[in-house]
């Protein structure tokens, strides 16, 4: 998400691939000896690390749409590209997270409003695991700056802001990309691109 926060502003396209490259395989690096906070902050800092253009706003467009074409460039025929050829920048939406989150969330509170105890400490138990976890990722303050958003452990304040729009019972396919893109107009946003090919 940060390197393609960065394109539109790089001096040097080909120097921002090749550190693309770099932050990948420090973060591969990272995820295979365990060191994963440390991992996600070498990676980041190398990619901020790429000299960038001072440059008036560029307009936003926050992106979303089903999981696997909003972030996948040959299935939105690499509309990123386009849209920054336009002048504009895109913010890309978190890739399965969200949807995660909300999912187990939501299995929680319904196995424990039906008297599934068990279930739900299952589902509860996971939820805490999802929040341990996203805290080792996302816990420092390079990688809040990356991503551009609040830490959300929790995952109420993605529900209610979907909840205000959408039923809970829909699946968290649709929930998820709904709340992201509403906390990203929340964040100045100035329009919205809705990936979609996949009839989920």
């Amino acid at each position: 998400r940060l390197f393609l926060r960065i394109r539109p502003f790089a001096r040097d396209k080909t120097a921002l691939e090749q550190a693309y490259q770099a932050s990948c395989l420090k973060l591969f690096d990272a995820l295979a000896t365990g060191r994963v906070h440390q991992g996600m902050e070498e990676a980041l800092n190398v990619l901020y690390a790429v000299p960038t253009e001072e440059v008036s706003p560029k307009p936003a467009v926050a992106v979303t749409g089903d999981y696997y074409t909003r972030v996948v460039s040959f299935a939105n025929n690499d509309v990123y590209r386009e849209v920054e050829a336009l002048g504009g920048e895109l913010w890309p939406p978190p890739t399965l997270s969200d949807s995660f989150k909300m999912g187990v969330f939501r299995d929680s509170v319904w196995s424990l409003r039906g008297g599934r105890c068990g279930s739900a400490a299952r589902h509860g138990l996971m939820y805490l695991l999802m929040a341990f976890s996203e805290f080792k990722v996302k816990g420092s303050r390079t990688a809040r700056q990356a991503v551009d958003a609040p830490l959300d452990l929790t995952g109420l304040d993605m529900w209610r802001t979907a909840s205000a729009h959408v039923h809970p019972l829909l699946p968290c396919g649709i929930t998820a990309p709904i709340a992201t893109v509403l906390r990203q107009v929340k964040y100045q946003a100035h329009g919205i691109l809705n990936l979609m090919t996949l009839n989920c």
